[in-house]
């Protein structure tokens, strides 16, 4: 059968219907899901299978030519003609015909569906699974197509075809393998939900992990290109691929050479589609996905609830990527357990269909690789549940060190022989995708792994002589993604990262030139504040994991985004407290399971990071004076984390969580049914709950003996201290049995049935009060509604009075007021959230000026804006207008200005001209909002914009792929805001580039439409600049963003990686400067770090590393090499020798040596005529000098009444940097500890100064190119240092190793006379005798002799 066939044909259509008796269920059932797609008959439901000239040029522009290929063809000449295909148009060898042609040649087998003969050969080359074993089931091989024919074949299947298939929900959404934005360690996270979501509902699971055995070289092509077809393949595409595969030669290569025989495929159809097919991995994706939607009819998969919300139900199949997979079952739906052996009877079925369609696709399962996880709990009562082990299942049976069965599984339909699977123990993590999880939540044996695999690369780094450059690039692109693989699931602690870390930073830290006994503070801290930048192992785990959090939040299709959610909510069940354990992580709470969502708030909170949600289903306060319970008893009870254990299973096993669900009707004392821990049905939660045994006698005596502590008068009544008030109108009514009208007249009590209907009884005629009355035992009717007025209540049957019942309540408060509707556009916009209307603090929200808009929108035809974004100083601006192609340069409408939200670190011109993007559209929104406008069908608006930075970001047509680490990058929250707000926009925007600073080519009346407009967005945002609302930090969370992560310096909107990683380590190393150098957190904040930062920047890897080690006070001066080196002299080389001083990091910058001196004294005399040349104030420069100068003469700093600074604002600012850097110390300038001051200083000579008028330069810009001049005095130094310790010819060195080794010498003599007489072997010459040696056996002596003592 091929893709023409009438077979395919029927497949296709749904009407094969071919000898389908003698097939299994399982075949039947897929080959029906070989149907086509119905989106595949719209307009656009087949892809293109023509290769675009710009496809075929972007795609060899990123191709290595070192990539292996067939012999046929080369990537040189491919790659060649898209580069020259990619130079400016006026460029002497632009010639894009070349590739233009081959674009069109690679299209002509797809289009027409025909087999080249040059792409109908291929190279298979052998490779060892396991280097030194060549074992021929071991073997892999990767079969190398022509380059061109590989090409093609990844643009249209793994590109395009997979593009189309997920634009159009096709590839559902188990399969993470082989798709855009997806990663290993996504299904990893799914798997650990999973085995949490079991642990954290006490549900039982049983999950069988597979491996499908050469999954590409078992794909049966036509039928995989059927599949391909039904998503959307163009017909002739499919037939070129199975033809070409038809008639490929084969040629064999090894570690020998290339064979010259070639052989051809005896059954193509059994050959697959072939590993190194650059279609494979899309092949198998859709093929997958076809078995996936047939395995649905026969296994029901494992459910994850949430407790709260009754809709958010996650269904997963099975857990897959490319060739590995978890099928599963679990009871999460059931209310009470399963039985365990229908349980395990059906996971065995699920698991031998999984098996049969893979046997009926082609493929087959590696049983010897599959494995079990069969998770039960022991609910039996006692103080805490536990997981059952496999020797505690029935029908598991010892082999070895693990078990095997019950689960067993045969081969397809070719033998009955049932192979039993092993089960593994939940406490064990066993390999899968790379990483080893325990459903149990243990980490050890991944811990022990990655431990022995830093040892390993501790050892290849050590044993390798490499450049100190190279260095670091073997850490940061072997090491990091080695170790940190899979920290996104990991909960690895301080500790443990650090053992796994400590041999590998030991070796990289000394090849890459650093001393390995550095300050961790150092070592981890951020380069831009002089930081080495390594990875803290700790700080990564918490950092992947915050990321994948927010990316798959933000993406509302996440499944795993929903799984996520299902865990926060379980985790929120199990504290039990009021605030949310995201958004507010400050507490610790240590008494609940262990998990992925509390990992991540343990290190939220350690590093004063918080999140904030949207949504979320966080439970409320229903009362006034209402509480949580484990609040309470967490701040009030002065329990241990075992205590708060035993109270928290009891809180579960009542379901309750706040105070008034465990207090009496009329809230002013505890239940006695609630302290004896018997359900009396009065409260019954809606939500769902674990599954709870109850508590030993012990646990409850506890229990009630902590809540009379807590909530009791005097601790020990059950009447509370104070009694709660009036309920809200957030009461859940469908919680309590019974409940109260009291606007109805008599009054009615409704008491729930078991069918959900409620029996009303009527107020009876006695003595009643505001808050009890009396009723007939007797119900009047039966209802299934409530009035609106409800609350709970309490029904009293006495003994004397049983044809009556007391009925006990308190009243609701009245519900809040509505919010009063705006009279004016202006009051409407300070209704908005405050993200939003900040952007409008320096806009014009006039009538008038608002009406003007509303015309433009109202008005048939095109209107058009303009929008512009500046950016000097760290201080971001923007600007936006209004007008048509008619209006008159002076009719624009200058709506907006304002400033950009974000902190200083991460502002960008990017992100202004967002900025305005997102201003300029959210202005349209909220006046159509306020003026409910029906725009005409004609009209649209057309923005035009400077940035194609800005454009191609809001104009992404990928935008709704998948992909955690797009939704974490710089400037999200911008990109999501605007694409939100113009889908509530019913006016069509477009977008349109046009070049900026047209009044820097051509005067005003030259200007055209769009540049006009842009040139006054860019006027208003340098008006911006002067505004008075110069606050810059944004600690608002954005609705449009999902959730927002906060630090210390605010809301990230940077990349959030990057800002966290800051975040984590930069606190550290201030504080270690703090420490050193013995400053204040005053004196601390002084220090200019945006010009430092911008400085380090401008420095080569080998400056770089001087300048750390000079900040950090780890340079290698004398005083530093001596503690560590016994022949180095503590003293400066350059100083007399009568008079021996110390040589620190200070004093080889003072050293009073003649030369050096003066060498660095006329350096600094070059100051004020290179600070001129960058418009420096001259007091400024004369107070740097002047300060400068006496430290290095050693003198006592001058006071700052010397330098006579005039009586200006100038004079003032230099006047304060000159005493805030003498507070912090002199010697610290050298450094580049400037204080900010100097910065602002100029900042105000750019701004007002007549001399640097229309300077272009900003104060960032001077900070680091004075700090980097002063980083070049310190290379001045250094050089003149080493020149004096080290020798600047080749017989002064000599002199040196000379004398250094004369000193060794006597050094060990002196040793060898406390020897024993069998160990002064190497001392057998006297002294004399080595010194009469040449300086090559000297030292070479000295070696051996160290290591011989040394061992």
């Amino acid at each position: 059968m091929d893709c023409t066939s009438e077979d395919a044909s029927a497949l296709l259509d749904g009407s094969y219907d071919r000898e389908l008796d003698k097939l299994s269920d399982e075949a039947r059932c897929w080959l029906q899901q070989l149907q086509r797609k119905s989106f595949t008959t719209e307009p656009d439901g087949v892809i293109s299978s023509a290769i675009e000239t710009d496809e075929w040029i972007a795609g060899w522009s990123k191709m290595q030519e070192s990539t292996a290929s067939a012999p046929g063809g080369h990537y040189g000449h491919y790659k060649t003609a898209a580069v020259i295909a990619k130079l400016p148009d006026d460029h002497t060898d632009y010639f894009p015909a070349l590739a233009e042609a081959y674009a069109s040649m690679t299209s002509l087998p797809l289009k027409h569906g025909f087999a080249p003969k040059r792409w109908c050969s291929c190279v298979d080359a052998i490779l060892e699974k396991n280097p030194g074993r060549p074992i021929i089931e071991k073997l892999r091989i990767i079969m190398l197509f022509e380059a061109d024919f590989n090409f093609a074949l990844k643009l249209i299947w793994g590109k395009r075809l997979v593009r189309h298939a997920e634009s159009h929900l096709a590839l559902g959404s188990d399969n993470h393998g082989s798709r855009p934005g997806r990663k290993c360690t996504d299904a990893l996270l799914e798997k650990l939900l999973i085995y949490e979501h079991a642990r954290l509902t006490r549900t039982s699971l049983i999950t069988v992990d597979n491996d499908a055995k050469s999954c590409y070289d078992r794909i049966i092509k036509t039928l995989a290109m059927t599949a391909c077809i039904a998503v959307g393949l163009p017909l002739a595409a499919a037939i070129m691929h199975n033809l070409t595969h038809h008639n490929m030669k084969h040629r064999i290569k090894s570690r020998h050479g290339l064979f010259r025989a070639y052989f051809g495929a005896d059954d193509d159809e059994l050959e697959g589609s072939g590993q190194g097919s650059g279609a494979s991995p899309a092949i198998w994706l859709i093929y997958s996905v076809s078995l996936l939607a047939a395995f649905c009819s026969f296994s029901p998969g494992m459910k994850l609830l949430s407790p709260y919300d009754t809709l958010l139900i996650v269904s997963v199949l099975a857990v897959l990527f490319v060739d590995d997979g978890m099928p599963g079952l679990n009871d999460a739906t059931e209310a009470s357990p399963r039985p365990l052996p229908d349980l395990l009877d059906d996971a065995e079925k699920s698991a031998q269909s999984w098996e049969r369609l893979l046997f009926a696709s082609g493929g087959a399962l590696e049983l010897s690789k599959c494995f079990a996880y069969d998770i039960h709990w022991d609910l039996s009562p006692s103080k805490e549940h536990r997981m059952l082990e496999p020797h505690e299942v029935p029908g598991c049976t010892p082999e070895g060190d693990h078990f095997r069965g019950p689960i067993g599984l045969t081969y397809g339909d070719i033998s009955p022989v049932r192979h039993l699977l092993v089960t593994e123990s939940p406490h064990r993590g066993r390999r899968t995708l790379g990483a080893r999880i325990a459903p149990s939540g243990s980490w050890n044996d991944e811990y022990h792994f990655r431990r022995k695999q830093g040892h390993d690369l501790s050892l290849r780094m050590a044993g390798s002589s490499l450049a100190k450059e190279t260095a670091r690039l073997g850490y940061r692109t072997m090491v990091c993604p080695a170790l940190e693989y899979p920290l996104t699931i990991t909960q690895f602690t301080q500790e443990q990262c650090d053992k796994i870390t400590s041999p590998i930073l030991r070796s990289c830290m000394s090849q890459m030139g650093y001393n390995r006994n550095s300050p961790k503070e150092v070592v981890y801290g951020p380069v831009e504040m002089d930081g080495f930048g390594l990875h803290d192992l700790f700080i990564e785990q918490g950092i992947h994991q915050v990321t994948a959090l927010v990316g798959h939040l933000r993406e509302k299709k996440s499944k795993t985004g929903n799984m996520m959610k299902i865990e926060l909510d379980w985790c929120h069940v199990q504290a039990g407290t009021a605030d949310h354990l995201l958004e507010h992580p400050c507490t610790k709470i240590d008494y609940i399971e262990t998990c992925w969502i509390m990992s991540i708030r343990d290190f939220l909170r350690m590093y004063n990071v918080r999140m904030e949600f949207t949504e979320h289903s966080h439970p409320v306060d229903l009362c006034e004076g209402d509480e949580f319970i484990m609040d309470a008893l967490r701040i009030r009870g002065q329990c241990t984390p075992r205590e708060m254990q035993r109270l928290n299973a009891c809180r579960m096993h009542l379901r309750v969580s706040r105070l008034s669900e465990i207090a009496s009707a009329q809230g002013t004392r505890l239940r006695s049914d609630v302290l004896k821990g018997t359900d009396s049905g009065i409260h019954l939660s809606e939500a769902r709950w674990p599954r709870q045994a109850r508590p030993l006698s012990a646990d409850w005596t506890f229990w009630s003996k902590k809540l009379r502590a807590v909530f009791s008068d005097d601790g020990t009544s059950p009447s509370l201290r104070t009694p709660l008030g009036l309920w809200k109108s957030t009461l859940d009514l469908r919680e309590w049995t019974t409940l109260v009208s009291a606007a109805t007249v008599p009054r009615e009590v409704f008491r729930r049935l078991p069918d959900g209907n409620y029996e009303v009884f009527e107020e009876a005629v006695g003595r009643t009060s505001s808050r009890s009355f009396w009723v007939s035992s007797t119900a009047a009717k039966v209802t299934d509604t409530l009035p609106f007025d409800a609350v709970p209540a309490e029904m009293q049957e006495t003994a004397k009075k049983r044809e009556r019942c007391k009925i006990i309540y308190r009243d609701k408060t009245s519900s809040p007021p509505c919010r009063v509707a705006p009279s004016s556009f202006s009051e409407y916009v300070a209704q908005q959230p405050h993200h939003v209307r900040r952007l409008f603090r320096d806009c014009d929200l006039s009538e008038s000026a608002t009406q003007k808009v509303v015309s433009l929108i109202c008005s048939p035809g095109a209107f058009y804006g303009g929008t512009d974004g500046g950016l000097l100083n760290e201080l971001g601006t923007f600007g936006f207008v209004w007008g048509t192609s008619r209006t008159e340069v002076d009719k624009l409408l200058p709506v907006g200005k304002g400033h950009v939200p974000g902190a200083s670190l991460i502002m960008s011109s990017t992100r202004t001209e967002l900025c305005g993007l997102f201003a300029a559209v959210t202005h349209l929104r909220l006046v159509v909002e306020y003026y409910h406008i029906i725009p005409n069908k004609n009209v649209s608006c057309r923005i035009y914009c400077d940035s194609k930075a800005a454009l191609a970001r809001v104009a992404d047509k990928y935008y709704d792929g998948f992909g955690t680490t797009w939704r974490c990058r710089t400037n999200y929250d911008f990109e999501v805001a605007i694409r939100t707000c113009l889908l509530q926009l019913p006016i069509p925007i477009s977008w349109q580039w046009v070049r900026g600073h047209a009044s820097r080519r051509k005067p005003a009346d030259e200007f055209t439409f769009p540049e006009r407009l842009n040139e006054s967005a860019d006027g208003l945002a340098t008006i911006a600049r002067h505004s008075q609302h110069l606050a810059q930090t944004d600690d608002d969370h954005w609705p449009e963003q999902t959730v927002s992560v906060i630090g210390p310096r605010g809301r990230m909107c940077g990349r959030l990686v990057s800002e966290l990683r800051y975040c984590c380590t930069a606190s550290d190393l201030i504080s270690y400067w703090r420490n050193r150098f013995l400053w204040s957190e005053s004196q601390a904040a002084l220090v200019d770090l945006p010009g430092t930062r911008k400085a380090l920047a401008t420095l080569s890897p080998a400056e770089l590393r001087r300048v750390q080690k000079l900040r950090c006070g780890w340079l290698p001066v004398n005083r530093r090499v001596s503690r560590e080196d016994p022949d180095r002299q503590n003293g400066c080389s350059a100083c007399s020798s009568s008079n021996l001083v110390e040589e620190t990091v200070d004093h080889f910058f003072q050293c009073p040596c003649h030369s050096r001196r003066t060498a660095m004294l006329d350096r600094l005399a070059d100051m004020s005529k290179k600070f001129r040349e960058w418009k420096t104030s001259q007091p400024l420069v004369d107070a740097l000098h002047f300060g400068a100068s006496a430290w290095i003469r050693g003198e006592e700093i001058p006071d700052v009444a010397v330098l006579n600074l005039p009586d200006s604002t100038m004079g003032r600012l230099v006047h304060q940097a000159y005493v805030e850097q003498t507070s912090l110390g002199w010697n610290l300038l050298f450094r580049g500890f400037w204080t900010i001051s100097w910065r602002k200083a100029q900042e105000y000579e750019f701004s007002h100064s007549p001399f640097a008028r229309g300077h272009t330069d900003n104060g960032v810009s001077w900070a680091s190119r004075a700090q980097a001049w002063m980083f070049n005095l310190f290379d001045l130094a250094w050089g003149l240092r080493n020149a004096d310790e080290h020798g600047v010819d080749l017989e002064t060195q000599r002199m040196i190793r000379l004398a250094k080794c004369e000193r060794a010498i006597r050094r060990l003599y002196h040793t060898s006379e406390s020897l024993p007489p069998h160990e002064r072997h190497p001392f057998r010459d006297g002294m004399d005798d080595v010194f009469s040696k040449s300086l090559s056996q000297q030292e070479r002596w000295v070696t051996m002799t160290e290591d011989f003592l040394s061992v």
